[in-house]
């Protein structure tokens, strides 16, 4: 796993931008958009991290991307202990 950042800079210099298109295209967004979720300017919307880890072929995940919807990793959902319970 990794960041969007991260991710994008895993590519020749000449690819990103490549890349940053086929990403908002699968995601329904435009490539600044892409750029902002990058650059940590602005949060994946929710709705769209299930969108961009497929995009990644999971290499991004949501629950790296939001962990405050998906959790921390597969293994927390569903394995959450609710606030002010002894964990």
């Amino acid at each position: 796993m990794s960041t969007l950042k991260d991710y994008l800079e895993s590519f020749p210099i000449e690819g990103r931008a490549r890349e940053k298109v086929r990403i908002a295209d699968t995601c329904g967004v435009t490539p600044g958009a892409v750029t902002h979720w990058a650059n940590g300017t602005r949060a994946v919307p929710a709705k769209r991290c299930r969108d961009l880890e497929q995009a990644t072929d999971g290499r991004v995940t949501r629950y790296e991307q939001r962990p405050d919807v998906f959790g921390n990793s597969i293994a927390s959902v569903g394995h959450q202990t609710p606030a002010g319970a002894a964990a």
